[in-house]
């Protein structure tokens, strides 16, 4: 079929509502800017840092003068007609108190106008000064600042500054301290041209640092770790669905999954119907959702995506729409870091380019997390976690009479683990014996480690059986550990050749375990098999029995 351009104007067209409280679960990794901020060397560069602040779309909050700057006018220009000359702080606190605006604000307000910390402000001033305010960003306005410093009784103090007269520089300094601090007046806003310099390149520090911990944070879990309870713990999911269903062509739904971006699911249908639906697995948060697309399709390429979310089919409603630019070429997130689990999302292709009628997707991708909630000890685990802590009681106690029993331990726990390979106790093993649980693993590495560091001694046979034994155990944290006493103790020489051994044949058996088959095409050359015994086959076949007869052309 064809993906001529299309004019259907069926029902789908209709934008569904939104759900309700959960528009903002897909985060647009595009709204806030990435900052590519990989050395902190970049922040004491001038040309980077400029770069790095300029791509920062930071949101200037409105103030209040900036909300009711028409209305306070007004009302000033009608005290001023009626001869009232001064403003109270308590007057104007009330006046706008009684527009919705908090006590503090107000004050916080008037005290831009109150220079000299009276309480009372010339109405005529005030006038002259909200008038004369230029552009929407009134806070931190440079001209602002000079006309405080103008109306202000300690402006020779300022004048000073700029003079050489260290002698009035000492005489003011504590009345401009005070003043500064009275009216709470951020550095930025004062005229002096060395101070601006420092304070503009630690803004633009504080501003790229600021946004580049929020966008580490924003790519993290949505789930709260300090939300959980003991004994849970955050387990990533890869892939989230059960199920996937198509709107057309079932039988290529599975090239949607296959990995390889080279294949690909194409519709069959009219336009504005395509959509691919996701069972999602039970209790599991979606943490990245995309979409794999291809430019060269041209017409068939999607170009506006909603993705809807709900309990079931009937109720989905959208969440997120997702326009991609028509020269991408790889992978398109459609949803972010959500904070609800829901079994049903569908990805919805609501147009492609050049109005075309099919759609092609060349893959989906998923990751998503999930909240485990440990079983408790059982009565298996109890007694035997008893029986290590008297065993390892026991041993502690007796070392320093006898310490030869250390070396001994060590001996045969090295000897029990040079028959116990890589990986073999880890929790998707097969050979791991039923009764090693977490708990009592956790309680052998503890007797272990304080057999192998007694008495802050560090022993070359402690640090291998430590190494062989969380090798085996597959614990990524406790081979870190390992690796840092290791660090921490570099005269130490392990012979670790057959551990090495044992790692390569655990990494083959895994890749023989979770490969794939690989599927050979033979072909013979362009003059054909000279007969129907001899074709291209036989190259592999272990007789070698006949041969491979080719016939050449000229």
């Amino acid at each position: 079929m064809g993906n001529s351009p299309s004019n259907s104007d069926d029902e789908d067209d209709k934008e569904p509502r939104e759900m309700d409280g959960n528009s903002s679960d897909g985060n647009d990794s595009d709204d806030g800017g990435n900052l590519n901020l990989t050395d902190l060397s970049g922040l004491f560069s001038h040309t980077s840092l400029r770069t790095l602040a300029a791509n920062i779309k930071e949101e200037v909050p409105e103030n209040v003068l900036q909300q009711y700057r028409f209305q306070i006018l007004r009302w000033l220009e009608d005290k001023e007609n009626k001869m009232e000359e001064t403003l109270t702080i308590s007057k104007f606190c009330d006046w706008l108190q009684n527009k919705g605006v908090s006590r503090e604000e107000a004050a916080r307000t008037f005290q831009q106008f109150d220079t000299d910390g009276s309480g009372i402000v010339e109405v005529s001033t005030m006038l002259t000064i909200i008038k004369s305010m230029n552009g929407q960003n009134v806070m931190g306005e440079l001209g602002r600042s000079f006309r405080m410093l103008q109306a202000c009784s300690l402006t020779p103090g300022f004048v000073d500054v700029y003079a050489r007269d260290h002698d009035a520089v000492q005489q003011h300094a504590e009345k401009i301290l005070k003043y500064l601090t009275r009216n709470r007046s951020p550095s930025l806003s004062l005229p002096f041209p060395y101070l601006n310099g420092f304070n503009n390149t630690t803004s633009m520090r504080n501003l790229v640092l600021k946004s580049v911990f929020q966008q580490i944070k924003d790519k993290g879990f949505g789930h709260s770790q300090g939300n959980l309870e003991s004994g849970e713990e955050v387990r990533t999911i890869n892939p989230c669905f059960s199920n996937i269903e198509v709107s057309s062509n079932y039988s290529d739904a599975h090239r949607l999954t296959n990995g390889d971006p080279s294949t690909f699911w194409q519709s069959d249908g009219s336009a504005r119907s395509h959509w691919i639906r996701l069972h999602i697995k039970n209790n599991v948060v979606i943490k990245s959702l995309s979409v794999t697309v291809a430019s060269p399709d041209s017409s068939y390429m999607p170009e506006v995506i909603w993705v809807s979310a709900g309990k079931n089919f009937r109720t989905l409603r959208k969440i997120k729409e997702v326009t991609i630019p028509s020269h991408i070429t790889g992978d398109v997130t459609l949803l972010q870091n959500m904070k609800h689990f829901y079994p049903i999302i569908q990805i919805n292709i609501k147009r492609c380019r050049n109005d075309g009628c099919d759609t092609r997707i060349h893959g989906v991708k998923t990751v998503g997390y999930k909240v485990i909630k440990e079983a408790g000890i059982s009565v298996a685990d109890a007694s035997a976690m008893w029986y290590l802590q008297v065993l390892a009681t026991t041993v502690t106690m007796t070392i320093p009479l006898a310490p030869q029993l250390r070396m001994k331990i060590l001996e045969h726990t090295k000897k029990a683990l040079g028959l116990i390979p890589p990986l073999s106790l880890c929790p998707v093993s097969n050979d791991r014996p039923k009764f090693l649980t977490k708990h009592v693993l956790q309680e052998v590495e503890k007797f272990v480690t304080d057999i192998a560091l007694y008495d802050g001694e560090v022993l070359t046979e402690g640090l291998q059986v430590l190494l062989s034994f969380n090798l085996a155990r597959g614990n990524v944290g406790a081979l870190l550990r390992t690796i840092k006493l290791l660090q921490e103790n570099p005269e130490a020489s392990l012979p670790c050749a057959d551990l090495l051994r044992q790692m390569q044949q655990a990494r083959d058996a895994c890749w023989e375990k979770t490969g794939n088959l690989l599927n050979l095409t033979l072909s013979g050359s362009d003059g054909g098999q000279s007969d129907e015994n001899s074709g291209p086959e036989n190259v592999l076949n272990h007789t070698w029995a006949m041969p491979v007869q080719c016939r050449c052309q000229t």
